[in-house]
C-alpha cells in the first residue's frame, strides 16, 4: 500500500513538472510573433520576419517550414542564422526554398519551426503559424523599387521608376488588411505611417501590367 501511494506521489510530481515546463515554454513562444512570410519561385528566396518580445535570444533560426499537407517548403542547413535576436526587435531570416529550383504552391496554414537558446533553460522550439492565403505570398522585391529609410519610425519614401507614375498603390499590414491607398504621383513618394502600430507593412504598386511589392518595417 505504501509503495502504491509513493508511486502516486511520484506520478503527481512528474505531472506537475511537465505542466510547469510546458507553461514556461508556451510563455516564451507567446512573446515571439511571426510578422510576415514571403517566397519567390523565381529566385528561390524564402523569407520569414520574426518579432521577439523576450529577452535576447541566442543562436536563433528558422529550422524548417511545413505546409498544411506536411510538405517541406524550407529547411535550413544550420538551425541558427544569427548569434542573437535582440529583445523587442524584428529580424528577417532569409533562407531558400527546399530543393530549389523546385517550385512550391503551399496549402495553408503554414507551420514555421523557430529555434533558439534562451540562455537559461537551453534550446527551445516555437511553432509559429502563418495562415494567409497565397495572394499574400506572391511578392518579390523589385530592383527598380526601394524604400528609404527601412526600418523607419513611420516616415519613409518609396522610390520607383517613371513607368509607375500614375499607378495605384496600397499599404497592407501584416494581417493583409488595407491600411491606405492612393496614386503614385512622384518618383519618390513619401509615406507617413507614424500613427500605425510597429510591425511589417507591405507597399504594393499596381497598374495594368505589373504588381510590384516591397516591405517596410516600422519600429
Amino acid at each position: 500500500m505504501c509503495f502504491i501511494r509513493g508511486m502516486k506521489k511520484l506520478i503527481l510530481l512528474y505531472s506537475l513538472i511537465l505542466s510547469f515546463v510546458s507553461e514556461a515554454q508556451s510563455t516564451k513562444c507567446i512573446l515571439i510573433e511571426l510578422l510576415d512570410l514571403s517566397y519567390s519561385n523565381s529566385t528561390g528566396e524564402f523569407r520569414v520576419s520574426v518579432y521577439n518580445g523576450n529577452a535576447t535570444l541566442n543562436y536563433p533560426g528558422v529550422a524548417f517550414t511545413l505546409d498544411a499537407s506536411g510538405d517541406t517548403l524550407q529547411k535550413s542547413a544550420n538551425n541558427w542564422a544569427f548569434y542573437t535576436h535582440p529583445q523587442f526587435d524584428t529580424v528577417y531570416y532569409n533562407t531558400a526554398i527546399h530543393h530549389y529550383p523546385n517550385t512550391i504552391n503551399p496549402s495553408f496554414p503554414l507551420s514555421v519551426y523557430f529555434t533558439f537558446d534562451d540562455g537559461v533553460s537551453g534550446y527551445d522550439t516555437c511553432i509559429l503559424t502563418y495562415s494567409h492565403n497565397s495572394t499574400f505570398i506572391e511578392q518579390s522585391v523589385e530592383d527598380n523599387m526601394s524604400i528609404y529609410p527601412n526600418p523607419s519610425k513611420g516616415f519613409f519614401s518609396v522610390k520607383i521608376d517613371q513607368e509607375c507614375i500614375g499607378s495605384s498603390y496600397q499599404v497592407l499590414n501584416n494581417f493583409g488588411l488595407l491600411i491606405e491607398k492612393g496614386i503614385i504621383k512622384e518618383l519618390s513618394q513619401d509615406f507617413d505611417l507614424s500613427d500605425k502600430p510597429k510591425g511589417v507593412y507591405r507597399i504594393q504598386v499596381l497598374n495594368d501590367k505589373t504588381l510590384k511589392t516591397v516591405n517596410v518595417v516600422i519600429q
